[in-house]
């Protein structure tokens, strides 16, 4: 009688019973396929291979009574044949993306209220003060890009970084119409029948990046007939003209750009031009156009259109792909979205995007930085809007970059042999 009574103890208790009354574990594998989520995912490992399932009730659990069953009493958490069987009779699903390395000691809780589409989290810090986690300090709230040391990856911007940039985007916003006139017909010709611009923007300072992509071209027998390169001054203009590409250039609008090239990531020249960025991609989405957008630190192997153009390809269905930037940190989460490479579908989710990108120029001037103002703005976007993200991944062989050239020697030594065939190489570190 004891054991019959402990074998139908329910796994939670009533009180839980309103948001959670079964589990369930999945292979990790088969429900990341079964539910692309479109971020980067890490590799599986034996402590990181399943998935756990929380059911809210009955109802929600699988139809097979044996599972069912399980799912709602104590003892072994149950393993599902998959991840589509598991999720059967699931209208909702919400996934918690969490970190799994050895060092933190966490905790996930789950509470049954109005419900939010972001995580509230605490750290055990002083309200004030650069100091790490101890257990010293009383959990309090935080935000998400509070680290462990207790230094803030991503910093408000301030008032004068709103002013230093609502100066330049006013004259831009007062010309947008007379630049969309002038560049329509340009833009027009660039995408051709599939309706797709490949956008590069290049100041004099770096033609001899923008020289070395063309050649590579010309040598693999690649049309760049749907490029279009924004020039950030005449000369880079011409110069482009001269290679037989497109190329628009607006004196109000990118003649305050720096010629030079940048010394370094983030230097005050890198930030400005991060603005060309912008801009050209902006006024692109409001004509209408899907875009590739990629940098002149680019060789194409393969033409990238073929698998963005691709109907059949399982990853058809997105809005924008991103290549893999391949640094995880906390201030690129959960993309780690490289904006020197990405495509776009024309749609309203996406024009509304770039716009509310423009918007905040104030995020980049106080960062020094297009990629984390992309990835905070394409977070939200995503949660509000249903923008569906894909991230080309750091673990595939198609689109490698700088994290393959640092981090993964031997796909090097077999690329350098001509063991791969990927669409392009970005030299992004």
């Amino acid at each position: 009688y004891i054991e019959t009574r402990k074998a139908n103890k329910p796994r939670f208790p009533t009180e839980t019973s309103r948001f959670v009354s079964g589990s369930m574990l999945i292979k990790r594998d088969d429900f990341a396929s079964s539910f692309d989520m479109g971020v980067p995912l890490d590799k599986t490992t034996p402590q990181n291979s399943r998935v756990l399932l929380l059911y809210n009730q009955e109802s929600a659990m699988p139809k097979n009574r044996t599972l069912l069953t399980q799912a709602k009493l104590a003892g072994e958490v149950p393993l599902a044949k998959s991840a589509l069987e598991a999720t059967e009779n699931c209208d909702f699903l919400n996934v918690i993306l969490t970190d799994f390395g050895p060092r933190r000691s966490q905790c996930i809780a789950i509470m049954g209220q109005y419900e939010a589409f972001h995580i509230q989290k605490f750290m055990r810090l002083p309200k004030e003060g650069k100091h790490a986690v101890s257990h010293e300090y009383p959990l309090r709230l935080v935000s998400r890009g509070l680290q462990a040391n207790g230094r803030i990856s991503t910093k408000v911007p301030q008032k004068k970084h709103s002013i230093e940039y609502w100066k330049t985007l006013s004259p831009y916003l007062a010309n947008m119409e007379n630049v969309l006139f002038r560049l329509e017909p340009i833009a027009k010709e660039a995408a051709g029948s599939s309706n797709t611009v490949i956008v590069m923007v290049c100041n004099h300072g770096q033609s001899e990046l923008l020289l070395n992509f063309v050649c590579n071209c010309k040598a693999r027998n690649l049309s760049f007939s749907n490029v279009l390169l924004f020039a950030t001054d005449i000369e880079t203009k011409d110069l482009a003209e001269s290679l037989g590409m497109k190329a628009f250039y607006d004196e109000e609008t990118f003649g305050a750009m720096p010629k030079e090239a940048a010394r370094q990531y983030a230097d005050p020249k890198f930030t400005k031009m991060m603005m060309a960025k912008i801009y050209c991609v902006q006024l692109l989405a409001m004509l209408d156009h899907d875009i590739l957008f990629q940098d002149v630190d680019i060789v194409w192997f393969r033409n990238p259109l073929e698998i963005f153009h691709n109907e059949n390809h399982p990853w058809y269905d997105f809005d924008i792909y991103f290549q893999d930037d391949g640094n995880h940190a906390l201030y690129y989460a959960p993309y780690s979205a490289n904006t020197g490479f990405y495509y776009v579908r024309q749609n309203e989710r996406t024009q509304h995007f770039f716009n509310s990108l423009l918007m905040a120029g104030d995020m980049i001037v106080g960062t020094h930085s297009h990629q984390i103002t992309l990835i905070s703005v394409l977070n939200e976007h995503a949660s509000m809007y249903g923008l569906k993200t894909k991230i080309l991944s750091r673990l595939e062989d198609d689109f490698p970059g700088g994290y393959h050239f640092h981090n993964r020697k031997p796909y090097m030594r077999e690329f350098i042999n001509k063991k791969h065939n990927p669409y392009i190489f970005h030299m992004s570190w």
